[in-house]
């Protein structure tokens, strides 16, 4: 699952009430409390309250997504651009022009090694022959 904007924006572990460390029965009980006094049956005017402990419960409550949320809250926003690939010296992937991290230093050098490549193969010299 891809990280949702919510996950850098909402603590989820705050909504529901629960420690971070918390287990899932822990999780599941909190849920079902808040659920039950927040439902908009039970409690009219009280439906994005609910709406947020039931987003909180969807990620937290299912082990794989939790475990995306909290490396997500870990890294940080710069943490989603990552696409999972690690970054070299803190650096975050997803910059423009498909270049996976790195510096304008070393754009500018691969640009400079392009345009090695093209002007050879301008001059009919071939590589590898």
């Amino acid at each position: 699952m891809a990280p949702q904007r919510e996950w850098f924006e909402k603590d989820y572990y705050q909504v529901l009430g629960v420690a971070e460390s918390a287990t899932e029965k822990e999780i599941t009980r909190a849920y079902r409390k808040l659920a039950k006094q927040y439902h908009p049956d039970a409690n009219p005017g009280a439906e994005e309250r609910f709406k947020e402990i039931s987003a909180a419960y969807e990620v937290l409550g299912d082990s794989d997504k939790r475990k995306e949320y909290d490396e997500v809250r870990r890294l940080g926003p710069l943490g989603a651009n990552l696409g999972g690939f690690g970054g070299a010296g803190g650096q975050a992937g997803g910059q423009p022009g498909g270049q996976a991290g790195g510096t304008q230093e070393q754009a500018a050098d691969d640009e400079v090694v392009d345009a090695e490549i093209v002007d050879e193969g301008e001059h009919g010299h071939e590589r590898g022959a």
